[in-house]
């Protein structure tokens, strides 16, 4: 499977899950008794995400093995647990323009979800200072948006792509920002000059995130 193309393998797969006219009795038919009307869009893009995820999986797995060999073949204990393939991820889809995404006005748009066993629009608002914000700095390339849920909240998420050319400068008159991911902090941010001088550091903290971490951690020690 990993030889052949991403194209080639979404094809295979909702061959084996999707029914058509052409493929009345797919192997695996409760995908769509499970899932009425789902849109070939967003099942495209599972399956894409799924492939991700297994690929993801075996490469950990095979990195678990090699690193269990050496350590046994070495005469050290070795006490990490193998990696496992988890059924649940909260992915989040990415919403094509015009299938499950439309922008109405400047503070409107829709996206298609799944309401009452139908498919239907939902209008929601953009926030007026994130609109003003992607106005001022988003000039290049925009993708289709993706749907991320934060605790109990969703939210919309744009990206856009930017080309930068980068301005020859000399390497002694160069700084170089580094950041360290720390215990402490979430992260240290470091700009440092061509003769090792720091002449810049930032702190970055993120409370909220860390008091999810240790909340869930407790949980799973608690098992």
């Amino acid at each position: 499977m990993e030889k052949l193309s991403s194209k080639y393998r979404v094809n295979l797969i909702e061959h084996l899950t999707h029914t058509t006219k052409d493929n009345p009795h797919p192997e695996y038919d409760g995908f769509d008794r499970q899932f009425y009307k789902f849109p070939s869009y967003l099942r495209r893009s599972a399956i894409m995400d799924a492939m991700g995820i297994v690929s993801s999986y075996y490469s950990n797995l095979e990195n678990y093995k090699e690193e269990r060999h050496t350590q046994v073949s070495s005469g050290k204990k070795f006490k990490k647990k193998a990696p496992k393939l988890q059924v649940k991820h909260y992915k989040c889809p990415a919403l094509y323009r015009g299938n499950m995404f439309k922008m109405l006005d400047r503070n409107h748009a829709q996206i298609k979800i799944y309401k009452n066993n139908d498919w239907v629009w939902l209008r929601v608002s953009l926030r007026k200072q994130d609109i003003k914000y992607i106005e001022k700095n988003c000039r290049g390339r925009k993708f289709s948006p993706i749907l991320v849920r934060k605790g109990r909240n969703y939210y919309l998420q744009f990206a856009y792509e930017n080309e930068v050319e980068f301005r020859e400068t000399s390497l002694k008159d160069r700084i170089v920002v580094s950041v360290d991911l720390g215990i402490n902090h979430s992260a240290v941010c470091s700009a440092v000059d061509s003769k090792g001088t720091v002449t810049g550091r930032k702190f970055i903290n993120q409370p909220e995130e860390k008091d999810l971490m240790n909340h869930l951690v407790g949980r799973l020690c608690r098992k």
